[in-house]
């Protein structure tokens, strides 16, 4: 993909200015991902919601309580979150991860 350069000079440093002339393609994938945002929050919403009763439908099983939230702690509130973004950031990495720089810090 083309690239244009521009050399600027400030006092006390000089930098560098690098434009993609393939702007159309990140304009396409920030849309793109624009919407797997929007779908994962809603997915996590969703998802955090239902692990809040699973515990208790599963008849109280120790497995299920390791996602699930057990009581109204403030700990077990916070799985009902950190579950499903976990699950929908690996998702995000595999589909995303390799065309996009520094994903995974970014997550």
């Amino acid at each position: 993909m083309g690239k244009i350069l521009i050399y600027k000079n400030f006092p006390p440093i000089s930098y560098i200015l690098e434009f993609d002339l393939s702007v159309h393609y990140y304009l396409f994938m920030d849309k793109k991902i624009q919407k797997f945002e929007i779908i994962g929050a809603i997915f996590s919403i969703l998802v955090g919601s239902l692990l809040h009763f699973v515990y208790k439908w599963s008849g109280s099983h120790p497995l299920v309580a390791i996602i699930a939230a057990v009581n109204e702690s403030t700990w077990e509130h916070l799985k009902l979150g950190f579950w499903p973004l976990l699950f929908w950031g690996i998702l995000e990495y595999f589909i995303f991860g390799k065309q996009i720089r520094n994903f995974f810090f970014g997550i």
